[in-house]
């Protein structure tokens, strides 16, 4: 099963936009905020937001980074 992160800030403007997207989708995506969680932030070497994480496994991952890329991962079931 897909875990899926979505990596934001307070700051962010696109950050903002993908969440209205994916409530859009009912796509179920735990929100973390990079100013709250720097331990979540260093584990998994996210260096922009917005930044999207799927983790298939525990060792098994990938960060999609931005806006557009996001969106497409979503349309694609990635």
């Amino acid at each position: 099963m897909k875990r899926v992160k979505l990596f934001t800030a307070e700051w962010c403007g696109p950050c903002h936009m993908l969440q209205g997207v994916l409530a859009q989708k009912s796509l179920k995506v735990d929100i973390i905020d990079i100013d709250d969680e720097p331990e979540l932030v260093r584990e998994y070497g996210v260096k922009s937001v917005p930044t999207l994480l799927i983790r298939r496994s525990k060792d098994d991952f990938e960060l999609v980074k931005g806006f557009d890329e996001i969106v497409e991962a979503i349309e694609t079931n990635k």
